[in-house]
């Protein structure tokens, strides 16, 4: 007797287990749901977050509602494989003994289950549900009451919150009508759904199973007969012999149809007819989470309960499925032949009318300031920033900096910054503002992202995929004000003609590392030999250049390619054209900020570049006399040094014995990138001072021989208004000055005047050859400025902003003026030789007084009536 007992409980024990598997993700689920909101505010909060705010009262109600939708599918999912388990599993006489199939119960058998479970959900079954997403939903407000308040009050919040429960409660309460009228045909046992002691009052009679024989059949029963839901644990014969499905499986798609249902409408709304408009927002990212999570539990548990049975792995399963499904698709970007041949970066600066500034360096004469600006990457944050910078230069500034702007080299985030800023230039004066500019880059485009990852990823119900969404929702923000998408062609024509910048989106080509320049001008010039560092080269560091090949895209293409953040939008290759033919090279497209998160790489390309070319010319034949290059720091990386914080412990060893090396690769690409960045910039600084000085040299040796006096005679003369800086003539003064005063012994005899003229002979050739190639005789100044954002707390890594985060890039800006205004120099200080200048007295150490009118003399001294301001 008592080992027929230890054998019951052995079986009682593996049954247990057996069919409780069949549950596994389906808790899992739970257990995310549970643990996701404290994990992305406390173990991840600059990346996940920010995927917490609710900005509306619509917003909380979707949000909310998702929540409690997604928490009864996962207790339906429970309740329907311990109800059908034991039909469906293989059970075992034994934990470790041979299986064997259990044989199936009858329907009187499971009728009298169903009595005994009663209609409906127990009391403490309602009370979980009703308490289980209110952990994460108050951890929810409580954020948002702290960073968001700007956007939504406490009474919107848990208001929204209240109505979307009770939304779904009316869900749950017209699924358990429906099942009643839309699928008639299945065997209605109880304990599964809630609401069923509301209209299953009459199934009391339905304890025979010769009455459920007479229900109408309708398309359960068909489903059943075709085999979508047939066998054990899905269906069950009736006395008449019809397959029957039982009750659960059916009821549950259905309601995954109608959550899916409301938000596909919602979504399409929100993002494909009005995807910039801030009155769609509708769902928030808290509600597209609990939508997959909704979705992929729902599949998971149901492909558990059917391959189970055959011991066959769902997780390889689920594998195969995604594999299929994405083998069978691509992600594209459109791309075109232009119209008309594109201009160069050359042909685009010899355009460009720069008016003088007045200089606040003492001893300098007014001149024309090139300015180049780098848009490094970093998420919204990068594009906030960046659209803060440049719209708060252009109004600091008004008169100067519009005109002397000559290029933006732009990655990632900085991407989408600048291309609010230059389609803000780009239309007639005042028909998009700077404050509509620095609104725009703050607009969070997280929610299309999720709309996509759902619908199209997921579910191919839409042609959207992550990346074209974000592009779709970029375009429509471009084409407001009746407006059609402006392409980079159409920008290539404004900087040919003067009006507007050279624009540069950098990408990543993944294949090879390299990369690819989206520009709206040609920037590589492979047809001229440039003099870079001594070297004659004429080679670029890119992989492609889309428009010196004649091609063309949309900005906002071009902007989606640049800001393709890792995993949450795709590596995208170029469409086809009609015949099938490759239009672009066979590339793949990632985030610009794989190959440099700066931009710092195309920009002094096309620095170097330009000195190149117009220093061969005398000033008063160029459209520039010296180059600003500001660089819009993000994070502050261009001041200070590095901060060792303490040790974290055990926990920082784990980590480090785990993930260690992946944080190592991922830490140094960021912070080898920024000192390669530094170390060019230093060089190519160096380079333009360096022939500065042998400039000035050559012009003291030319006036001495001319003057016919000694060195110690004469003193050197020290020019204000020339090209040459004063720094440089310093340098180059004490250089001369520790030369040697030993004299230069030169051959002589015959023989030797024979050898130096062979070798000058022998030379000649070779160095009249190089004579054109090399530095010009009219040296160009160059010059380095870093913006730095020094906000009161980290800057997130999302692509969603809170209200508080919002208001930081106003004030980060307020600091650096204030830092300009208290800042004092006497007249008679050289602005080269202090340390620690703002960087915005930097700017105006160049470019003149804020608000000051430019002035129209040239650096030759003379008037230029062709320069406007």
């Amino acid at each position: 007797m008592s080992e027929e007992r230890n054998d019951s409980l052995r079986q009682q024990i593996a049954d247990f287990f057996n069919i409780s598997s069949g549950c596994r993700f389906s808790i899992a689920a739970l257990i995310l749901l549970l643990t996701i909101v404290p994990v992305s505010r406390f173990a991840l909060p600059l990346l996940m977050e920010n995927g917490l705010l609710i900005d509306s009262f619509s917003q909380a109600i979707i949000g909310s509602f998702a929540w409690y939708v997604t928490s009864a599918m996962l207790i339906l999912q429970i309740r329907i494989a311990l109800a059908h388990g034991p039909e469906r599993f293989t059970w075992w006489n034994e934990i470790s003994g041979e299986p064997s199939d259990r044989e199936q119960r009858e329907l009187i058998d499971l009728m009298k289950a169903s009595s005994r479970r009663g209609a409906g959900w127990p009391g403490w079954l309602w009370l979980l549900w009703v308490l289980l997403p209110m952990p994460a939903l108050t951890m929810v407000a409580d954020l948002n009451l702290r960073v968001n308040t700007a956007l939504i009050t406490a009474e919107e919040l848990y208001g929204g919150f209240i109505v979307g429960g009770l939304m779904a409660t009316v869900v749950l309460l017209l699924l358990s009508f429906l099942r009643k009228y839309i699928l008639p045909g299945v065997v209605p046992l109880k304990g599964i759904f809630p609401f069923e002691c509301l209209h299953h009052l009459h199934d009391d009679s339905l304890n025979d199973p010769n009455e459920v024989a007479d229900l109408p059949k309708g398309i359960a029963v068909f489903l059943a007969r075709i085999g979508m839901v047939r066998g054990p644990g899905y269906s069950i014969q009736d006395p008449k012999g019809v397959e029957r499905p039982l009750a659960g499986h059916l009821e549950l798609a259905l309601l995954l149809c109608l959550l899916l249902a409301m938000t596909f409408v919602l979504g399409i709304f929100e993002h494909v007819v009005f995807p910039g408009s801030n009155l769609a927002k509708v769902i928030p990212t808290l509600g597209h989470f609990a939508l997959v999570v909704a979705i992929l539990s729902t599949f998971a548990s149901g492909m558990a309960f059917w391959l189970d049975r055959f011991r066959v792995s769902t997780l390889m399963a689920a594998s195969a499925f995604a594999l299929v499904l994405f083998l069978s698709r691509d992600y594209e970007f459109r791309v075109e032949t232009s119209p008309w041949k594109s201009p160069t970066l050359v042909e685009a600066m010899e355009s460009k009318t720069i008016p003088a500034s007045r200089s606040r360096e003492p001893g300098q004469r007014d001149q024309r300031t090139l300015i180049v600006v780098t848009a490094p990457g970093g998420g919204i944050h990068a594009a906030a920033w960046s659209a803060e910078v440049l719209t708060r230069l252009d109004e600091r500034w008004p008169e100067t900096f519009r005109q002397s702007l000559g290029m933006i080299s732009s990655v990632s985030g900085g991407s989408v910054g600048s291309m609010y800023y230059m389609d803000a230039i780009s239309v007639p004066e005042g028909k998009v503002s700077m404050d509509e500019v620095r609104e725009r880059a703050k607009l969070s485009c997280l929610e299309p992202i999720f709309f996509a990852a759902t619908f199209h990823d997921l579910l191919p119900l839409t042609q959207y995929d992550r990346g074209t969404a974000a592009e779709h929702f970029w375009d429509f923000t471009l084409r407001m004000h009746e407006r059609k998408s402006p392409k980079l062609s159409d920008w290539g024509v404004q900087a040919r003609s003067g009006k507007m910048p050279v624009m540069v989106f950098n990408a990543t080509d993944v294949k090879s590392g390299r990369r690819v320049l989206l520009a709206s001008t040609a920037i590589r010039d492979d047809s001229h030999e440039t003099h870079s560092h001594g070297s004659i080269t004429n080679d670029h560091t890119c992989a492609f250049d889309l428009r010196q090949n004649d091609l063309d895209m949309n900005v906002a293409t071009a902007v989606r390619l640049s800001a393709s953040f890792p995993y949450v939008t795709p590596i995208s290759r170029p469409v086809r054209g009609e015949d099938g033919e490759e239009i672009m090279p066979s590339v793949r497209l990632g985030d610009g900020a794989y190959a440099d998160n700066d931009g710092i790489m195309t920009a002094l390309e096309s620095v170097s570049q330009l000195i190149d070319h117009f220093s061969k010319r005398p000033p008063s034949e160029r459209p520039f006399d010296r180059i600003l290059l500001i660089n819009i720091d993000n994070y502050g990386t261009s001041v200070g040094h590095p901060e060792f914080k303490e040790s974290g412990g055990q926990i920082e060893a784990l980590s480090y014995a785990t993930i260690g090396p992946l944080l190592g690769l991922s830490n140094v690409r960021g912070a080898s990138q920024a000192e390669r960045g530094r170390l060019e910039v230093g060089l190519l600084q160096d380079r333009t001072l360096t022939e500065q000085e042998v400039m000035w040299v050559i012009r003291q040796l030319k006036r001495k021989g001319e003057m016919g006096g000694s060195r110690d005679e004469d003193q050197p003369e020290f020019v204000n208004n020339s090209q040459i800086s004063m720094r440089a003539q310093r340098n180059a003064w004490h250089r001369m000055s520790r030369f040697s005063e030993s004299p230069v012994n030169m051959p002589d005899g015959d023989e030797d005047s024979e050898s130096a003229t062979e070798v000058v002979s022998t030379h000649r050739d070779s160095f009249n050859h190089q004579r054109s190639n090399g530095p010009g005789l009219y040296p160009i100044q160059f010059k380095v400025v870093s913006i730095p954002f020094r906000g009161k707390s980290d800057p997130p890594l999302s692509w969603k902003l809170s209200s508080d985060q919002m208001r930081t890039y106003s004030e980060a800006w307020q600091q650096l003026d204030h830092e300009a205004r208290e800042w004092t120099v006497s007249n008679d200080q050289d602005w080269d030789e202090l340390g620690n200048v703002p960087p915005l007295k930097e700017i105006e150490q160049w470019l003149g007084s804020p608000g000051e009118k430019a002035t129209h003399w040239t650096l030759a001294g003379r008037r230029d009536s062709s320069q406007t301001r």
